[in-house]
Formats: structure tokens, sequence, C-alpha cells
């Protein structure tokens, strides 16, 4: 809970159907196909190109713009991609989709070549069998609440219910667009790749991502090194030692608490690296927005006389500054006289 005892600071239950214990009920999978599909109801997106053209939102196959041969290795014509206007407003604004320009594609194209029966003549099951791998491993995925947004000044140029579902006024400002969530091993809600926790922060590799879903922001700690924030023993009545200080450039008798607060406020839309920008929010047709992201961790820190010091810290980021932030800052100090 939150310093105030009102709100929790991470969330541990289901965001979208309660008491169903799945994947997607705490974090976006790619928008390729839903997770733990039959393959055989996934619909292949339309192809507009390959990875040469001016398109660039990749479609989850390879190949098909070369008429299903893939015995060659891997270039970007092996890369299917479409267009926005292909893929539709609204299915960008509230997805997750891979640029044709993430380094990771070329593993995948030499994965799917391992299973597939003919690389001369693909078929359209292989492919089909080939995106729900893809989305059931859950390598590509966003925590939900790390795309709700504290504060949107939206322009939309069209129909405002095409608006991304993370813009939602039920999401922005809303308690749970400060949570995180909770670190659990996620193995009995990933079949196919469950040895790791939720994801609890951005890879460089993630501005490859595009869409509504791809943007966000995690508040974490991350001690420099190790002895950081070790104490002596493994169990929750463990301490450390603080040493008394010797001279004025001594810091050894401080506890530091190293944070890192990261944030994406624009995906890779766009077809060259050098001028284009993407888009704020990973929304498709938006003009003159304005978009903030705020976490919020919570520290206990106890003294060898079980006197506690907690404080909440709260971190945002705005994509356009706008008025003045004033902060301040309180210190405290843990003292006990006598014995």
């Amino acid at each position: 809970m939150d310093i105030a005892n009102q709100n929790p600071l991470y969330v541990t239950e289901s965001l979208l159907e309660p008491g169903v214990s799945k994947l997607t009920n705490y974090e976006y999978a790619l928008s390729y196909a839903d997770m733990n599909v039959d393959s055989n109801t996934i619909s292949i997106l339309s192809h507009t190109g390959n990875g040469g053209s001016v398109d660039f939102i990749w479609t989850g196959t390879f190949g098909r713009n070369n008429g299903n041969n893939l015995d060659t290795e891997f270039s970007q014509s092996m890369v299917d991609v479409c267009s926005t206007a292909t893929l539709g407003a609204a299915n960008y604004n509230n997805g997750l989709f891979i640029h044709k320009s993430h380094p990771d594609l070329e593993n995948l194209y030499v994965d799917f070549l391992d299973n597939v029966a003919n690389q001369n003549n693909v078929t359209d099951a292989e492919q089909k069998n080939n995106i729900k791998t893809l989305v059931d491993n859950a390598i590509y995925t966003m925590p939900i609440t790390s795309t709700y947004a504290t504060g949107t000044t939206f322009v939309y140029s069209g129909v405002n219910s095409l608006i991304g579902n993370s813009f939602s006024t039920s999401a922005v400002n809303s308690t749970k667009a400060t949570q995180q969530l909770a670190f659990q091993k996620t193995s009995e809600l990933i079949p196919l790749g469950g040895d790791r926790t939720f994801k609890m922060s951005f890879d460089a590799n993630d501005q490859y991502l595009l869409g509504g879903r791809s943007c966000g922001a995690f508040l974490f700690l991350s001690p420099i090194n190790l002895n950081t924030l070790r104490v002596a023993g493994d169990t929750k009545q463990s301490n450390k030692i603080i040493e008394k200080r010797v001279g004025d450039l001594d810091n050894s008798n401080a506890i530091s608490v190293d944070i890192i607060f990261q944030y994406r406020m624009t995906d890779y839309f766009g077809n060259d690296p050098d001028s284009d920008i993407g888009r704020i929010g990973g929304q498709a047709k938006l003009r003159f927005p304005n978009l903030t992201y705020t976490k919020k961790i919570g520290l206990d820190i106890f003294d060898k006389h079980d006197q506690q010091f907690s404080f909440d810290l709260e971190v945002f980021a705005k994509y356009s500054p706008k008025g003045k932030n004033l902060n301040s800052i309180r210190a405290a100090k843990l003292t006990r006289y006598g014995d």
C-alpha cells in the first residue's frame, strides 16, 4: 500500500478478467493473434510490399510477397510489411506490432525455415503456425498498467473512439496509471516460454515496437553494485550496518537506494529513422499532443530498534514541458537515544 494506506502500489490481480489467470490479463501480447488459440483461426494480415518498400509494419509473415518462396538467405525482401491504412488506425492505436527493422527478424526467419516442409512453397497454415508460436512465446509484450497515462492533451484527426484504450477515460489518471505489476514468475501463464517474470523494464530492442501498446513507463530499483543494498543475512530480520562517518568526504554512513525511471513516449513509426520521429503514445493520427506518464514505488527502512521510516517516490515525465514543476523533498532522520 502507499504511505497513506489507501491504494496498492502494485497490481497483484487480473486487470481484465477477474479471477482468470492468464498472461494477457496482465500484459499486452503481440497483436498478430490472440494467445493460445487454434492456429487455423488466425487471420494473416494483408501485405502491401516487402521490407524494401516505404511501408514498415511487419505482418508477422515471411516471403508471401515473394510468392511464398523462402529458399534464400534472410533479407528485407523476405520481410512482409503492410501500411497503416491497411492495418487500420484503431488496430494500430490498440495494438502491439514489430517494425521491419527489428534486429530479431533475422533469427525469427531462421527459426521459421526450420519448421516448414518446403521452403520453395510455404503454406498459409505454416505461416499461421509461425504467428501462433511468435505470440504464444510472449517475448514481445507490454504490461497493461505501464501503458496508462496520467495526463493527455490530444487533438485527434478522426473519430475519438479510435483512440487507444490506454488513453480511455477509465485509464487516464486512474489509480492503476501509477501502479506496476508485482514481481511474479510467469511459468504457469506462458506455456511455451514461461521462464521469466512479468516484464519489469524496457530492453534496448523495444525501440522497434509499434502501436499504442508499445509506449509507457517503468520505475524500479536498480542497485549499482551488489553491496549497495546487501544485508547480513537472508531473512526479514537481516540488517545492514552503517559505519560512523569519517571525514567530510566520507559517505559510508548512508544507504544508497538507486532508482531507474524509464519512459517511452513515441513508437518507431516511419520508414526513415533519420527523419521520422514516431507517433506520440503510439497513436496513428494525433496532432499537437502532450503526454504524461507517472509511476510510484514505496520504500520502508527500519533501524536497529525497529523504528520505521516510510516514503513513496513518484516520478513523472511529460512529452512537452508545461508550466513549472516545483518539488520539495523532505528529509527524515531516524534517531533514538538511550538503550
